[in-house]
């Protein structure tokens, strides 16, 4: 007769229940709680030692999901547990969209621009157009330069994509989300700009796409922010824009897209 005990359990019963249980996790959520953890952890520190700030027992503690449970999750290949839990995170971090919040912003700017300087940037007197293009160009690098600055999750993202670049090896699958993740940043900053210019009646020169555009200004913003050890790049530069010919102070940026725009716009709108 199997032995009972407080409450008429069965003791082994209790055993073999005790043996049959599930995890405290499922595999999935297992994964994401694992996952979180780590990204959490990226925007707090930063990426200052590379990949290997990514690290799967940091994850274990301040997820509270079993230290058995996540090495047997990573540890199904020859990397091992540590590189499939960094790919993982990378893999996550490269679907995030983090320029999702930074491209509403940015539309929002162009709209307020072009709302308030319609007259002027549809204007036949090329030196009122100038004048209204080049502080509509002002407002919109300010807002771009300013959302990115702020966004910790971007930021993040870049340290992490330069990062996986460097370190090579990268599985075929994590390449492909990379660029994915590249196409989707410049297609929708493409859209935004295309409208832009479609709304005041301008278009490229005939040697450029809009995805050249795109592609030189997201360079210039990358360049420009990953610039700590200088002030250079934070240093404002005073130029008589205004509608009245004062003074205005533009960021390095600014005038960088000024630069480009030139290129880029047909001769005498700038």
């Amino acid at each position: 007769m199997a032995e009972q005990v407080s409450g008429g359990y069965d003791m082994e019963d209790q055993k073999t229940r005790g043996r049959g249980r599930p995890p405290k996790f499922d595999t999935d959520t297992a994964k994401d709680l694992l996952i979180d953890s780590a990204v959490e952890t990226l925007l707090d520190r930063g990426l200052t030692p590379g990949l290997t700030a990514i690290n799967l027992d940091e994850a274990i503690d301040e997820s509270g999901v079993p230290r058995g449970t996540a090495y047997k999750l990573w540890g199904d290949t020859e990397l091992g547990p540590l590189q499939n839990f960094r790919h993982a995170v990378l893999l996550r971090l490269f679907t995030m969209s983090p320029e999702t919040g930074i491209s509403g912003e940015i539309h929002e700017t162009v709209s307020n621009v072009l709302e308030s300087h319609v007259v002027e940037l549809m204007s036949d007197d090329p030196v009122v157009r100038a004048g209204a293009t080049r502080r509509g160009i002002r407002s919109l690098a300010d807002t771009v330069d300013a959302a990115i600055s702020n966004n910790d999750l971007f930021h993040l993202y870049r340290s992490i994509s330069s990062a996986a670049v460097a370190m090579g090896g990268l599985p075929p699958y994590l390449h492909e989300a990379m660029r994915d993740a590249e196409r989707n940043i410049l297609n929708q900053y493409a859209s935004i700009a295309g409208e832009a210019f479609k709304a005041i009646g301008v278009e490229l020169d005939p040697c450029y796409t809009i995805e050249h555009l795109t592609l030189l200004l997201t360079a210039l913003n990358q360049g420009l922010t990953y610039r700590p050890q200088s002030d250079y790049g934070s240093t404002p530069i005073m130029r008589p824009t205004a509608a009245d010919g004062s003074m205005q102070e533009w960021t390095p940026f600014a005038v960088g897209v000024e630069a480009l725009l030139r290129q880029f716009l047909p001769e005498g709108l700038l």
